[in-house]
C-alpha cells in the first residue's frame, strides 16, 4: 500500500455518540480506560484528531494573536520538521484557527511527538509563519476542500507513516470514510444511549471536505465482549 493505513478507532454510545453525558457513565469510564488501553496496544504511527477533538484535548481555546503584517503572496509549501525516533500527532484544521504555544506542546499528550497540523490554502501567511517558529510541521491538502487521499500520501510519503489511528470528532472521521479511505473499523460500544439532539457522532458532514456518494463496505472480523456490558466490533474493508 503506497499510502498510510488508517484504523478508525472510537468509543462510542449505543446510538453512536461521541460526547455527552453518557461519557459520565462509570461503565463509560471504565471502557474508556480499555479504549485507550487498546490505542496504545495498536501501536500506530500517528494519532488523527479533527479540530474539535484538538481544541478538547490541547488547545482549549487558547487564543493567539498574529501581528505580523506580512502582505506577501501566500506560499503553499509543506513544512516538515521531525525526530524520526518520534510519532506523530496530526491535527486537521483546514482554516489555521486552533492556538499552540511552547506550554500547550509539553502537553502529556504532545510531549516528545511530532506535531502536524492539515491545512487548506485558505490558511494565512501569518498563521504558517507562527506555526514555523514553534516547529510544528504542516501540509496543505486543497485549495478551499481538503482532499484526505493526498493528506494519506503525504504522511506516508514525507513523514514514513505506515499507520495511523483516525480518532475523530465525527467529521474528520468522515472526511476520511468520503473518500473510502478508512481500511479498518475498531469500535467501542458503551451501553448506554445518549439520545440527545445535536450530540457529535462517530461520522459527520462538513464543509471543508469533498463529498461523494460513495458506500463504503466492510466485512466483520472481530468481536469481543468487554467488561461492564461493552462490545468490541472490528471491521475491515471489503
Amino acid at each position: 500500500m503506497e499510502r498510510t493505513y488508517v484504523i478508525c478507532h472510537m468509543l462510542q454510545s449505543i446510538d453512536g455518540r461521541i460526547s455527552g453525558q453518557f461519557f459520565q457513565s462509570p461503565k463509560t469510564q471504565s471502557l474508556a480506560s480499555i479504549y485507550g488501553q487498546m490505542s496504545k496496544n495498536y501501536d500506530a504511527d500517528a494519532l488523527i484528531y479533527g479540530r474539535t477533538t484538538a481544541d478538547e484535548l490541547f488547545t482549549q481555546g487558547h487564543q493567539i494573536h498574529l501581528t505580523s503584517s506580512d502582505k506577501q503572496i501566500p506560499q503553499f509549501k509543506d513544512y516538515i520538521c521531525m525526530d524520526n525516533q518520534k510519532k506523530w500527532i496530526v491535527v486537521v484544521d483546514p482554516l489555521g484557527t486552533l492556538g499552540w504555544s511552547c506550554e500547550i506542546l509539553n502537553h502529556e499528550k504532545l510531549k516528545n511527538k511530532n506535531l502536524l497540523i492539515v491545512l487548506s490554502e485558505k490558511v494565512s501567511n501569518k498563521y504558517t509563519s507562527y506555526l514555523q517558529t514553534l516547529n510544528i510541521s504542516y501540509i496543505f491538502a486543497g485549495k478551499e476542500k481538503l482532499c484526505m487521499k493526498i493528506v494519506l500520501d503525504k504522511l506516508y510519503k514525507k513523514c514514513h507513516i505506515q499507520l495511523a489511528l483516525l480518532q475523530g470528532g465525527g467529521i474528520v472521521n468522515e472526511s476520511f470514510a468520503n473518500e473510502d479511505l478508512i481500511d479498518e473499523l475498531s469500535l467501542i460500544i458503551a451501553p448506554v444511549i445518549e439520545g440527545k439532539f445535536g450530540i457529535p457522532t462517530t461520522f459527520e458532514t462538513d464543509k471543508f471536505f469533498k463529498k461523494s456518494s460513495l458506500i463504503n463496505h466492510y466485512h466483520l472480523v472481530k468481536t469481543k465482549i468487554l467488561p461492564h456490558s461493552g462490545f468490541w466490533i472490528n471491521y475491515v474493508k471489503e
